[in-house]
């Protein structure tokens, strides 16, 4: 699980690197936003397949063997 404050410096430095791409003419501002929806996207699909039974029954394992 993302701490909240990890959150939130991800943001920033996500944000940071969007505008400095866009100003230093290596991507078009359009681009940037596409990646970025794109990006959150797969994150979201990503934290939902994590949430399923198998996964989370299995990762309870792995930390009562450890």
């Amino acid at each position: 699980m993302v701490m909240p404050r990890t959150r939130v410096i991800g943001a920033i430095i996500s944000v940071a690197m969007l505008v400095s791409l866009v100003l230093m003419n290596y991507h078009f501002v359009s681009d940037a936003i596409a990646g970025a929806f794109l990006g959150a996207i797969i994150a979201a699909y990503a934290v939902h397949l994590a949430s399923f039974p198998c996964y989370a029954e299995r990762e309870r394992r792995i930390r009562f063997v450890a």
